[in-house]
């Protein structure tokens, strides 16, 4: 007579702490950021544990963005995903933001709490993290309904800013005109199309950053935006998509214009950018009238005097390509 062996069943060993950090911090650098520069390096601390977010100066667009207000919102969501995929992992977080008077580029410190149950809306928000992508297409016109403009206004409020969702026709004309008059402006500036030339990518490109143009025409590419000026054609194609192929236009303000402003302009955005994913729309960016001086004073009479961080396109499209990411293990400290 025989006695089999009794087996315990594999029990899979928890996680630790740092190995839930990390697994955050990967979904959090899927933030988007102008030209997709991921100006951002992070460090860990062990006691209480945390994460630091410092933005990456040697990543900063000086023509474009002179004044580093889009870094620090493109810093301000990759911190708002950081937020949402701790959730997700049942952590509780605190966030301490700036200003360090020693560290000019310190956005701020995500201290790890106790750990808790996530809530199905937190796991929705993590799954719309990997899900977001930028559709710079034609949109359907699909009527904004009333309950999921308050959706998007309640997000972006949570975080300190205000959202202006327009859908007239003449409010997004007068738009369309100062995108044009933006493009125009950088056409005509050398030192822009140098700028954005060093951030396109053909796809031999081994990089993982920078915005990837498919085919033969990615490798001519960045040659033909340094040398010709193509701010007609930009104007022209950006009035008709926004004319013909944008349903709604939605303006991100904050009260003032100061760092902390940008911070929370883009964790609004983060905010606003994964509820749309959950809702099956699509956005796209229109960063240049905001870059441009003149074009951004212009629109800032419609938003009550606030001051106008971000522009979007707002409707349902195809859902476009996923932009490239550098590995967690580059944007670490030390």
């Amino acid at each position: 007579m025989t006695t089999e062996a009794r087996t315990t069943p594999h029990q899979p060993r928890s996680p630790s702490l740092r190995e839930v950090m990390i697994s955050a911090l990967d979904s959090a650098i899927r933030a988007p950021s102008t030209h997709n520069t991921q100006p951002w390096i992070f460090g860990f601390e062990d006691d209480p544990p945390a994460i630091t977010l410092h933005a990456d100066d040697t990543r900063a667009l000086a023509v474009a963005d002179p004044s580093g207000r889009e870094l620090f919102i493109s810093c301000g969501t990759v911190l708002h995903h950081l937020r949402v995929a701790l959730a997700a992992r049942g952590r509780t977080c605190r966030v301490e933001r700036l200003p360090d008077p020693t560290d000019p580029n310190f956005i701020a410190r995500v201290t790890v709490g106790a750990e808790r149950a996530p809530t199905a809306d937190e796991r929705a928000l993590e799954e719309a993290i990997h899900n977001r992508s930028t559709d710079n297409g034609q949109f359907r016109d699909d009527v904004v309904q009333e309950s999921f403009e308050r959706a998007l206004e309640q997000a972006v409020r949570a975080e300190g800013a205000s959202l202006a969702v327009l859908t007239e026709e003449s409010a997004r004309a007068h738009i369309a005109d100062l995108v044009a008059i933006a493009d125009r402006v950088q056409g005509g500036d050398s030192q822009f199309r140098e700028e954005l030339a060093q951030w396109l990518r053909s796809g031999l490109s081994d990089k993982r950053d920078g915005m990837l143009v498919d085919g033969a025409v990615g490798v001519v590419l960045p040659w033909i935006v340094r040398t010709f000026d193509r701010g007609d054609g930009e104007a022209a194609r950006d009035r008709e998509l926004i004319v013909d192929g944008t349903p709604a236009l939605a303006l991100i303000s904050t009260p003032t214009d100061t760092p902390m402003d940008w911070i929370r302009a883009g964790e609004s955005l983060s905010a606003l950018l994964l509820r749309v994913v959950v809702e099956r729309w699509s956005v796209s960016y229109f960063a240049q009238v905001v870059e441009v001086e003149s074009t951004r004073a212009a629109i800032q009479a419609m938003a009550d005097g606030k001051f106008v961080q971000l522009v979007l396109r707002l409707g349902r499209g195809q859902h476009g390509r996923k932009s490239l990411r550098r590995p967690v293990r580059d944007m670490l400290r030390g």
